[in-house]
């Protein structure tokens, strides 16, 4: 009997799998197809990968230095580039699975009960696995679109984009999220004409209200069409092209396009694991947890995307790492507020905390803004867009919500993140000494925004 089962590879599975290795249980891990799950294979590793290669592709054309609309690129030396990644980092979790001798299970895992899982092999064989704790790390996947079927060749979803072998002269993102704005700036950045609906008032509906009208106006202006509030009721596939009846604030329109994208809602991955078997509840499309990350049923957890808190691979490891420390009795202190949000678009977004609209409802706040325009590392990078802004409360200068558009957001997030989960105040992060020139600066500058003290800003800019 192993004293951990673990219901896929991915990254709340394999960072389970070995911190508990480090901690001396007796761990297996059940993945049914390639370990490091939807982020590593076919999300996180390589879109990035893409958006890094567009994004270096569009700051050489854009350059006042190298600016030359007709420099040549090769996207199928982008689509090999990317594989090359995704093979590299695979092989690199492999690996370290091995060196931890984590007993790694190749199939379908289902529920027997709480207790005993039954393995599905490739090769036809079956093996039944018990175990002391069991944890489902199987992640989400997307939900087929009631109106767009996707066909892998005029509809397509994002695991399509991975693998295509050119370029679509026109496209239509359908979904403003986070998926649906990198892939809008991917395509753009080699002039593929992108038109982007989203049925919400905003794109990216979640985050702050500023900053999403911030970017919608950078893109915008990127050569990226937007249509807000709108729905797609129809689709015309008789044609070279296809054509979208879509329903929004002019009306019904007409739009014609190449390929539509649909980048898609998530639901969990649970559809063959029979947790009726175990008694495990789900809500809403997703496992339900408690605090303790534990299922409906005892010893039965879940952790990452399978339980929809927030779909991130970050998260997903973070949760799989605190399991284990309840597991071995240590206290955790974990909030689920305090998971950045990350867009890696052109230019990049990210999030961490409350938006300025959710403080505002709780308590009276004073909020800090600086442009990156003001720095002088972002103007070294040719990247002024954006803005930092800072949420904190007024009363005791508690960092309640930290907000980027910019360039190399995602890593500055990070500072956020760290002094948010130690409990900085604004006044601790303000005291803080930067290094000059850096982008991290800005932050610092949106901090003395609080009490009006930036440096290298004006008002009202």
């Amino acid at each position: 009997m192993k004293d951990l089962i673990i219901i896929g590879g991915g990254p709340g599975g394999y960072s389970a799998a070995i911190r508990g290795i480090q901690r001396g249980f007796k761990v297996a891990v059940i993945e049914q197809d390639r370990l490091g799950g939807t982020c590593l294979n076919r999300g996180c590793i390589p879109t990035k990968t893409l958006l890094y290669y567009a994004h270096l592709y569009s700051s050489v054309v854009q350059s006042p230095v190298f600016g030359d609309q007709s420099i040549p690129f090769h996207f199928e030396k982008i689509i090999d580039a990317k594989d090359e990644v995704v093979n590299k980092v695979v092989s690199g979790i492999q690996r370290l699975l091995a060196a931890h001798q984590v007993d790694v299970i190749k199939g379908k895992a289902s529920f027997i009960n709480p207790h005993t899982i039954l393995v599905n092999k490739p090769d036809q064989s079956k093996e039944e696995i018990q175990g002391k704790s069991i944890i489902i790390a199987t992640g989400a996947k997307s939900e087929a679109d009631p109106i767009l079927k996707v066909d892998g060749e005029k509809v397509i979803g994002t695991d399509d984009v991975l693998n295509l072998k050119a370029l679509p002269k026109s496209i239509i993102i359908i979904g403003g999220g986070r998926r649906g704005i990198e892939f809008a700036t991917f395509f753009n950045s080699f002039n593929v004409k992108v038109t982007l609906i989203e049925k919400e008032a905003q794109i990216l509906p979640k985050m702050d209200r500023e900053i999403s009208i911030r970017l919608r106006a950078i893109m915008n202006r990127q050569g990226i069409k937007i249509l807000n509030s709108t729905k797609v009721t129809g689709i015309d596939m008789s044609g070279e092209s296809l054509i979208l009846t879509v329903e929004g604030r002019k009306g019904v329109e007409k739009i014609e396009a190449e390929k539509v994208l649909i980048p898609g809602t998530r639901k969990a991955e649970i559809a063959t694991l029979n947790l009726e078997g175990a008694g495990v509840q789900t809500k809403d499309g997703f496992v339900s947890v408690n605090e303790n990350l534990e299922t409906t049923v005892r010893g039965v957890f879940a952790v990452g995307d399978v339980i929809g808190q927030s779909l991130s691979a970050h998260h997903a490891l973070a949760t799989g790492l605190s399991l284990i420390d309840r597991l071995t009795g240590k206290k955790v202190s974990y909030n689920s507020n305090q998971i950045p949000f990350c867009v890696y678009s052109n230019p990049e977004v990210a999030s961490i905390g409350m938006t300025q609209e959710e403080a505002e409802k709780e308590q009276e706040v004073l909020v800090g803004k600086f442009p990156f325009a003001g720095a002088g590392r972002s103007q070294t990078l040719s990247e002024e867009d954006g803005i930092v802004k800072v949420v904190s409360s007024k009363k005791y200068g508690e960092i309640l919500g930290v907000h980027l558009l910019g360039p190399q957001a995602t890593e500055l997030i990070s500072m956020a993140s760290l002094a948010m989960k130690h409990e900085l105040t604004v006044d601790m992060l303000g005291a803080a000494i930067l290094p000059h020139p850096s982008l991290s600066e800005s932050i610092g500058e949106a901090v003395w925004d609080l009490k009006n003290e930036a440096l290298h800003s004006l008002k009202n800019w």
